[in-house]
């Protein structure tokens, strides 16, 4: 029934009702994180032992850029009506 409801306003908005983006990537694809050393506020007197704890790390990231740009693209696309 809700998405009956939902394709009704869609018409009746003057689209062509809702539609489908395919994407790469899997659910998770949207996220993306990466964190450095550089980002952290590190007093100049602890950053010779943050240096040696990270044993020569310079940052980490998690997942993937190009997918997750990806799929803001495709929700700026939509806010702006493409």
């Amino acid at each position: 029934w809700t998405v009956v409801f939902f394709i009704k306003a869609c018409e009746n908005a003057g689209t062509s009702g809702p539609a489908v983006v395919e994407l790469e990537g899997k659910h998770l694809s949207p996220v993306f994180l990466k964190l450095g050393i550089d980002d952290l506020e590190v007093p100049d007197e602890a950053r010779q032992y943050v240096d040696e704890a990270s044993r020569g790390f310079q940052s980490a990231s998690f997942g993937d850029e190009d997918k997750m740009n990806g799929a803001v693209n495709a929700v700026c696309d939509w806010i702006m009506g493409k």
